[in-house]
């Protein structure tokens, strides 16, 4: 079975006297809001975690950045005519006793106490692959259920805002709202003044639009726009809000405007049906792209193929949430049952890394000529949220380290995100003979990346690997008939540079000559093209690569071993060197056979008696140099361990380093094995 760790919080009161646990695992960061790249928080539970200026005891959800910016929601229940805080803070005099933070693959859950009454407050961020039209929809729930612990009926009002901060990393820039109540249904909206299509400030989009919405439930639903201490101060005040809107636009950070809903469930002890939130953070077009034919288009989410406008998505998410709560329910029960049967301590690595793999891709359409979406042409864009590799679009190396993700959830997607790079290299706008990096230099703008780089062997190897993945699970071989050519100028690239790749740069940045992983990265890429010319019927070709790859297997061998054959070096003659063989990932996933159990067995017997706390480095060439380890290579390699004990070792130091509390990122790709610290990048 494949296994993968995907890409690349529960907090709510401050904990004093009061002990809670996060179940099933506790972690540096945990998710709350995951469904694009931009609807993307979490809150640190770490060292040092983010709290806010304005209440220094609260904590809030923050971006998925390093050093990140509040991402403003704010949840509170009143009971009794006092106010605690869920979410956020407003300088409460009371606060809520958390007793538990709950995460699943889909949901995480905070268990409170607020006087008398238990809540359970939870963030379900759906994973729907198989469903192109849900699993585009940028939104997410919040869904509250509270139940009286001394069984007695208690006055119960619940209420959530968000502030404008989900539109720009400039807080200075104007916003501006409106309002819309329906028979049903209520949806208080917020965007930019002066929206900046296809631009960025600290990664947030500046053409964003947020929607907050909630279902009505007669006279006791209400809302309210306005400056933070008026909207949440009505709120403690009375339990209600006063279905007003400041009409005077400002900047996000000036007397910061809310956008508030609450209602009102009376006495009661116990919620019949838990209270739901939506928030949509929707951009349209999301991607802008320059086609094979170096024209541009202008790429929408999938979901507006059925949708015309955002409230009718919003209605019907409103609608769908039972079902969803359910679908939700049955998938992290698929996943963690799946991940069990791996290992006890890799349920937690999905857990995290569930929700983050399938938020870092838009899923995308576009019109035809006669102004009707054509939704035979898919394609799926890739924001590289790992913190190194770059920030190009669809970046090729930081999407191999994802993609058996998607392998694992819908195949299919793994088509669509090669489909834009394939055919903009397949174009007369690209001549290099090696796989570009990207598609474009910086999300969402996937309009083309033809400069030189030295990751030739890299990428190359990585779009054959992914290309053939993609046949091999999807029984599909429209990529490999489509691009054929293409993907052979790549192959006869590798065959004459992957042996001896001089100083190439791999994905980590290293640039040391002959790289062991590198090469073998290059030979297993050129037997990938042989089981693609296989798929192609070329019965010839394919013979020809296969013999290519298994006599430049020997000659590998050869130049990667000591004398002593006790494990592989990291670069050929380099005796005293050792590294992470992440790169023989591919051979095992794909079933090629290109490298003997013999060279599995060295180095599972080396990783076992050379292992750190928190995993195993990069690369090693004492006395003084070292390259800090990654939890996507950690898992590769794991995955190629001989034996059991080893492989669960691997997954369990990957573990150590997520529970170590010596970070507040969230989820960091990079970090030093031995001291569990986050670092940005690959830096020695």
């Amino acid at each position: 079975m494949v296994f993968w760790i995907f890409y690349p919080i529960l907090l709510l009161t401050p904990v004093t006297a009061q002990t809670w646990a996060t179940i099933p695992f506790s972690t540096q960061s945990l998710p709350i809001a995951l469904r694009s790249p931009y609807l993307n928080s979490w809150i640190s539970q770490g060292k040092a975690p983010f709290k806010t200026p304005f209440a220094s005891s609260a904590w809030w959800p923050v971006f998925w950045t390093s050093s990140p910016p509040i991402m403003g929601w704010y949840v509170a229940i009143r009971v009794d005519g006092v106010t605690y805080p869920i979410l956020g803070g407003f300088g409460e005099t009371h606060q809520a006793n958390q007793t538990a933070a709950i995460i699943t693959p889909t949901q995480t859950t905070f268990a409170l106490q607020a006087g008398p009454m238990s809540v359970n407050a939870t963030f379900l961020s759906p994973i729907e692959p198989m469903d192109l039209v849900r699993q585009s929809m940028p939104f997410t729930y919040l869904y509250i259920d509270v139940t009286s612990s001394d069984g007695q009926p208690h006055a119960v009002q619940l209420y959530s805002d968000i502030t404008a901060d989900w539109l720009s990393g400039d807080r200075g820039m104007m916003c501006n709202w409106t309002a819309t109540t329906e028979s049903d249904y209520i949806s208080l909206k917020t965007q930019l003044q002066s929206p900046i299509p296809f631009a960025e400030i600290g990664d947030q989009a500046l053409d964003s639009t947020a929607y907050f919405s909630m279902a009505k439930q007669g006279l006791s639903t209400t809302w309210q726009i306005g400056r933070d201490t008026d909207v949440r101060g009505q709120f403690n005040t009375s339990g209600g809000l006063l279905q007003t809107q400041e009409s005077n636009f400002r900047a996000i950070s000036t007397n910061p405007p809310v956008f508030g809903m609450s209602i009102a469930l009376g006495n009661i002890t116990t919620t019949s049906t838990p209270v739901v939130w939506l928030l949509g953070l929707l951009r349209d077009p999301v991607v802008q792209y320059t086609n094979g034919d170096g024209n541009n288009e202008l790429r929408s989410s999938y979901f507006w193929s059925q949708y015309t406008t955002p409230q009718g998505a919003i209605n019907f998410l409103l609608n769908d949430f039972t079902r969803a709560r359910s679908a939700g329910d049955a998938m992290d029960a698929k996943i963690l049952g799946d991940a069990q049967k791996i290992s006890s301590s890799y349920p937690d690595m999905v857990t995290l890394s569930a929700r983050q793999a399938l938020s870092a891709i838009d899923i995308t359409v576009k019109r035809d000529d006669s102004g009707k979406w054509n939704v035979s042409d898919v394609k799926a864009f890739f924001k590289n949220m790992g913190g190194v590799g770059g920030p190009g679009v669809n970046a090729v190396d930081v999407l191999y380290s994802a993609f058996p993700a998607y392998l694992y959830f819908n195949p299919a997607i793994v088509g669509y995100l090669l489909s834009p790079l394939l055919e903009f290299q397949n174009s007369n706008q690209y001549a290099l003979p090696y796989a570009a990096h990207d598609v474009g230099l910086a999300y969402p703008n996937a309009t083309g990346n033809s400069n030189p780089h030295k990751q030739g062997i890299e990428q190359s190897a990585n779009m054959l690997i992914m290309t053939l993945a993609h046949a091999q699970f999807t029984g599909d071989g429209i990529l490999i008939s489509k691009y054929y050519t293409l993907l052979r100028t790549w192959a006869d690239y590798l065959v004459n540079n992957t042996l001896n790749p001089g100083t190439q740069t791999t994905s980590d940045g290293l640039t040391t000559t002959n790289q062991t992983n590198l090469a073998i990265k290059g030979i297993i890429g050129i037997a990938a093209m042989a089981k693609i010319s296989e798929f192609a019927g070329d019965n010839a070709t394919a013979a020809h690569y296969q013999t290519v790859s298994s006599n430049y297997e020997n000659q590998w061998q050869a130049l990667s071993f000591p004398s002593n054959t006790s494990h592989l070096l990291a670069n050929y003659g380099s005796d005293s060197s050792s590294g992470l063989m992440y790169n023989l990932y591919s051979d095992k996933l794909l079933q090629l056979g290109v490298v003997p159990n013999s060279v599995y067995e060295a180095q599972t017997t080396f990783y076992s008696q050379n292992s750190t706390s928190f995993g195993e480095f990069l690369d090693m060439k004492p006395p003084n140099v070292t390259l800090n380890s990654g939890k996507d290579w950690m898992m590769f390699t794991a995955s190629t361990a001989s034996n059991s004990a080893t492989r669960d070792e691997l997954i369990l130091q990957i573990h150590n380093f997520v529970t170590a509390g010596v970070t507040n990122e969230a989820f960091p790709l990079i970090y030093n094995p031995t001291s569990a610290e986050f670092t940005d990048g690959p830096a020695r």
